[in-house]
């Protein structure tokens, strides 16, 4: 029976049941069963009767269709600047060449001799003067060039019995020529004409009482009016 017992230990290899190493075997895992080979009808390339469309990542939706915006032409605002501007300077050039004729020497002594005519005082009445158009603006048309020889002025003036225009035209003859009175008259507002080139400077000046003429005032006028 002893010989049984060790027959048997003989046989079984010797190893104890917790051993370590059977616990952690260092053996290499079990490879992966492999795929299973492709039968002969699925071994050829899928056919497709058009190419594929391109698939885009992140989708857009379609804008949607509307007209384009309209945008404001700045011609009109253009003209409208230009136009201000054109104005404006218009109307300075005016008031600048205005009011030098009116200060002129020529325009202030046609003045004073018909404020102090007695003829003009009978055709318009006392206080004979030039009236303003708005504020202290008188109106001087016309043009007062003294170096090309050529004055030619139209001026309103009124007095306490009736108003008129006075026109007066003078021109140069030669370069040392004297000026050469032309036109010199007041046409009243009713038609009637007063001449005063064909009257003497100094009876255009003379006083009413007695006829005495002031020789400087005319004096002064002889000068433009010659």
């Amino acid at each position: 029976m002893l010989s049984r017992y060790s027959a048997r230990l003989s046989a079984r290899p010797f190893c104890r049941p917790a051993c370590p190493i059977a616990r952690y075997s260092t053996a290499p895992p079990p490879a992966p069963a492999a795929a299973p080979l492709p039968s002969s009808s699925s071994s050829l390339p899928p056919k497709y009767s058009s190419p594929s469309a391109r698939q885009h990542r992140y989708r857009r939706e379609a804008p949607i269709p509307r007209d384009l915006p309209k945008v404001q032409s700045s011609t009109p605002i253009l003209l409208a600047v230009a136009l201000i501007a054109t104005a404006s300077w218009g109307g300075f050039l005016f008031y600048a060449t205005n009011n030098e004729r009116a200060n002129s020497s020529v325009v202030r002594s046609l003045a004073f001799q018909l404020r102090s005519s007695p003829v003009v005082h009978e055709f318009l009445g006392d206080n004979v003067k030039m009236p303003p158009l708005v504020g202290e603006f008188k109106r001087v048309k016309g043009s007062i060039n003294m170096l090309a020889g050529r004055i030619d002025v139209q001026f309103r003036v009124k007095g306490s019995q009736a108003g008129g225009t006075a026109a007066f035209t003078s021109v140069r003859r030669g370069k040392e020529g004297r000026f050469e009175v032309l036109r010199w008259n007041i046409t009243r507002d009713d038609g009637q004409v007063l001449d005063l080139r064909t009257r003497d400077p100094a009876e255009l000046l003379r006083a009413d009482d007695g006829g005495v003429s002031t020789p400087a005032a005319a004096a002064a006028v002889g000068r433009h009016l010659v």
